[in-house]
């Protein structure tokens, strides 16, 4: 993640291939949230966050800052796509709440 002038916020270095996905594995499913933000302060949001992540089924996620409080990153393994959407859709409402400080309509399939 850079800035508009090309200064570095954060970068990821996540390797996965075709066998940890196997069917031999509990999770199939993986995938990452990042929210950018100048909100500052997100310690307590992001804490909000892995509890409501916590409580999701199926899933192993985890939330954390991204560096100078510039937003937030969320990394999930799911037993199926059911429990990655989940997390996913929980991540976005809740932090789409804070940051815009509107709650998202439930939008149709």
């Amino acid at each position: 993640i850079s800035r508009p002038d090309g200064t570095s916020v954060a970068v990821d270095r996540f390797e996965i291939d075709g066998g940890q996905l196997s069917k031999q594995h509990r999770y199939r499913a993986h995938g990452s949230f990042v929210c950018v933000t100048p909100m500052g302060a997100l310690a307590d949001v992001c804490g909000q966050l892995r509890a409501a992540l916590d409580r999701i089924p199926g899933c192993y996620a985890g939330a954390s800052t991204l560096p100078r409080d510039s937003g937030i990153w969320v990394r999930v393994a799911a037993e199926d796509s059911r429990s990655l959407r989940a997390v996913i859709e929980s991540a976005w409402s809740g932090l789409r709440a804070k940051v815009t400080g509107q709650i998202p309509r439930r939008r149709p399939k």
